[in-house]
């Protein structure tokens, strides 16, 4: 009798984790093609201006926006992350976990906002400080932003994935879907693009009210001071991260023409599509790590690791035997100069995918540590290498930099997952894991 009852346990058990099994990678499968549409979006934001400006006025809106982009997340001290962590061990009551982030997102926002201008009026090189005015302008946006970006994040952490993909595509769709319809419209100036860019980041600041059930007014948990205390070592890894992944665009600012610049920004989004794969995992990976269920074993770490390698050279391959074809098509024939600049940053961009994904798991763990050191490390052998290689490279001294501190940024971060990992044996991505 006993053995009939464990048989119709055992099939009543076999559909349920054949239903979790199928929903997991149902949701994998949606969060890849979420952040595929989001680098999709990024893509043709760079097609559109390409086609509206031209290279000088490509590089010279990439001028303007140098500074927000490269603050953008270095300012948001690491709230994302924080809030993530924070929703991944109380996802069901968030409503005051909300409260909290925007709070705290407006308060990184507006320092933010005031460093970035700063910066811009100070710091903005001679022949592009008639750009002031415009940086100025998408300065103003960073608090907006930052409370999105902090406020999104509580739907990561939660494993609320299906919304929380739909409203990465809404914010990365608007910013290209405006300037298109500028394009269209006949705008060909870099003034219009810049005014149309800030409107855009107006209205996806309205996303934050998507999925909250209460009203703004109430509890805020954390506090804004316990939330910066929570969050230091997030903070700290982020800083590091966005130094260095920015780091080059401000050497490009500073070392690199209109039309340069312009060239190399063109570029970044086309070799940026080879980290899809690995933020893909990095969200998972974080998510289980925040959750504190299973921590990764040596042979899943490096199961994990040839995996990714593997992805990441056969998509740089591919990629690069297609750029003589895609850019003049896409970009148009004055951009064919753009086409060293991309096949120079996706090596980078491919080793950069796999210390996201390494760096997201120990994230999750609390571990930020290794990422920081990495990102130290990193930063001088591309600001070491960048000036060896100037005199004789020019600009492309950047990007071979910045490959040579990304081989070293991955190193260190896989390192420390190995010195952190389980003893137990490895099982397969999907398993009992599921």
């Amino acid at each position: 009798m006993s053995g009939t009852s464990d048989l119709s346990s055992t099939s009543s058990v076999a559909p349920i984790r054949w239903q979790q099994r199928v929903a997991g990678w149902a949701s994998v499968g949606g969060t890849f093609s979420a952040t595929f549409a989001t680098f999709g979006c990024f893509a043709v934001q760079g097609i559109v201006l390409a086609r509206m400006l031209g290279p000088e006025g490509r590089g010279a809106f990439a001028a303007t926006i140098a500074y927000p982009q490269m603050l953008l997340y270095l300012g948001l001290l690491g709230a994302a992350d924080l809030y993530a962590r924070e929703a991944a061990r109380q996802p069901d009551e968030d409503a005051a976990l909300r409260r909290s982030a925007l709070l705290f997102g407006s308060l990184t926002g507006i320092g933010t906002m005031a460093v970035c201008i700063v910066l811009t009026v100070c710091s903005m090189p001679t022949e592009k400080r008639d750009l002031i005015p415009l940086a100025i302008l998408l300065a103003m946006t960073l608090p907006l932003q930052h409370i999105r970006l902090a406020v999104q994040a509580i739907d990561h952490g939660a494993g609320r994935f299906n919304r929380y993909n739909v409203s990465r595509i809404i914010g990365a769709a608007t910013p290209p879907l405006a300037l298109g319809i500028a394009w269209l419209l006949g705008a060909h100036s870099v003034t219009t693009a810049v005014l149309v860019y800030a409107l855009a980041m107006l209205l996806t600041a309205g996303l934050v009210q998507w999925g909250m059930t209460q009203p703004w007014r109430g509890p805020v948990t954390p506090s804004p001071r316990k939330a910066a205390r929570l969050g230091k070592g997030y903070a700290a890894s982020q800083v590091a991260t966005e130094v260095l992944d920015r780091a080059d665009l401000g050497l490009v600012l500073w070392l690199g023409t209109l039309v340069e610049q312009g060239f190399y920004a063109s570029a970044v989004p086309i070799a940026g599509t080879l980290a899809i794969f690995p933020m893909v995992v990095a969200t998972y990976v974080f998510q289980r790590g925040a959750a504190g269920t299973k921590i990764l074993s040596r042979g899943k770490i490096a199961a994990t690791l040839g995996g990714l390698t593997a992805v990441q050279i056969c998509s740089g391959l591919i990629l690069a035997g297609l750029l003589p074809f895609l850019v003049p098509l896409l970009l148009g024939e004055r951009f064919t100069a753009a086409i060293p600049f991309a096949l120079w940053l996706i090596p980078a961009a491919a080793i950069r995918g796999i210390a996201i994904a390494g760096d997201g798991y120990l994230r999750g763990r609390s571990i930020a540590r290794p990422g920081i050191f990495a990102r130290i490390i990193a930063l001088l052998l591309l600001i070491v290498v960048t000036a060896s290689l100037y005199s004789s490279q020019g600009i492309f001294a950047i990007p071979i930099g910045l490959a040579v501190a990304q081989v070293a940024a991955a190193g260190i971060i896989f390192g420390a997952m190995i010195q952190n990992s389980a003893t137990e044996p490895a099982t397969a991505w999907g398993a009992s894991d599921a």
